[in-house]
């Protein structure tokens, strides 16, 4: 329910909009513009300021693009991938980032963001083989929750991941899998079907030799 003095990302409710239709209300941005807006954009999030934070990324990427000379790079594809996914509505994996509540911080998001990223990420292991990570899977892009690690590591981090304990570590079920020398599916199999959990990561040859098992 929207009640006035509530926030909505850049938007505060001033007053409901007596204009004839579906639900509206008057709200003052940030920037100091104030605009009606419909009741149920605020509340889905589709609308989070007057404009001007979309026209702050266009001008940002206008300034990236013809500053540092470096569009074409592997970094610059990362840097706009992460906003991308926690700012346009449309990226299809936004739902799991923007749509979480997930943002980039404004020292990789505002003017000269992609150098300030780019600086950081050299000086802290960025290498081709490399992904960037967030090492809380519900925090935000940001130097103190970011850090370069292999696809192992950002796969076992995954924040929907079925986790098995092998030799006294925790692992995702791809990657327990992988160390054992068995697919993903044929551990899938087990546990799905009623296999005894010390079991589960049993080789396949010395599996194939059990007795079988009764879901």
């Amino acid at each position: 329910m929207i009640t006035v003095g509530k926030r909505y990302g850049r938007l505060l409710v001033v007053e409901k909009s007596v204009q004839p239709g579906k639900a509206k209300y008057l709200c003052r941005c940030d920037c100091g513009t104030e605009k009606i807006i419909l009741a149920c954009s605020l509340t889905s999030g589709k609308t989070k300021s007057c404009g001007c934070k979309r026209k702050e990324i266009v001008a940002d990427l206008g300034r990236s693009s013809s500053t540092h000379g470096q569009t074409d790079t592997r970094l610059f594809r990362i840097h706009q991938g992460m906003k991308q996914r926690c700012n346009y509505l449309k990226n299809s994996e936004y739902s799991n980032y923007g749509g979480r509540g997930i943002i980039v911080c404004q020292e990789w998001s505002g003017v000269g963001g992609f150098v300030a990223f780019r600086d950081w990420s050299l000086e802290n292991g960025y290498s081709p083989e490399l992904t960037i990570d967030r090492i809380d899977t519900n925090g935000d892009y940001c130097p103190q929750n970011c850090r370069w690690s292999s696809y192992f590591v950002q796969e076992n981090n995954r924040r929907n991941n079925r986790i098995i304990s092998y030799c006294g570590k925790d692992f995702s079920l791809s990657v327990a899998a992988r160390l054992i020398g068995i697919s993903s599916a044929v551990l899938r199999y087990r546990i799905n079907n009623g296999w005894p959990e010390q079991d589960w990561l049993l080789p396949v040859d010395l599996a194939n030799g059990q007795i079988r098992r009764s879901v």
